[in-house]
């Protein structure tokens, strides 16, 4: 059967390509973080997308400039990755236990996760709801974010850009 993502894939590959000035904003965090990290004078940054899908981030912000390892938990999305300069893709179906396992502690410059985090959801909550467990997706979600962490060198950076849980205040 066909997990949510890999038929979400071609319909999220199309928006992209069709329309690819519409997520110009997001790209500015990892904008500033890129360039305060080649202020220190490294040469060429070694960058994780967790979560990486399609390789927005990579096709986005590399131009060649930086080694990028894109890593999504589906087949079909990394396939939309394939094929850009100096990518490399890692399939993790494992909470990003592979991930940690193939590049090691401290191996990347900066690790980027923008809106996948949020997908990690337990559905084993011990009923046939269906519904998920929020507690369970939490800590999931937490130990995620401590791999990832550990793969950024010491004086790189992690930077996580995820759909807040709740809404903010303004938008209630």
């Amino acid at each position: 059967s066909d997990s949510y993502f890999s038929k979400r894939a071609p319909r999220y590959q199309t928006a992209l390509r069709t329309l690819p000035a519409a997520r110009t904003l997001d790209l500015l965090p990892y904008c500033a973080v890129i360039a305060a990290l080649q202020h220190q004078n490294r040469s060429r940054l070694i960058v994780a997308d967790a979560f990486g899908g399609t390789g927005f981030l990579a096709r986005s912000l590399s131009a060649g400039r930086f080694d990028f390892v894109v890593c999504d938990c589906c087949q079909q999305m990394l396939s939309g990755a394939a094929g850009i300069p100096h990518v490399q893709l890692h399939e993790t179906q494992d909470d990003f236990q592979s991930a940690l396992a193939c590049f090691g502690d401290d191996y990347f410059d900066l690790v980027f996760s923008h809106g996948g985090l949020h997908h990690v959801v337990d559905m084993n909550n011990g009923s046939d709801n269906g519904s998920p467990n929020d507690a369970e997706s939490r800590l999931r979600q937490t130990q995620i974010a401590q791999r990832l962490a550990r793969m950024v060198r010491p004086d790189g950076a992690l930077v996580i850009a995820d759909i807040p849980e709740n809404a903010p205040v303004e938008l209630n």
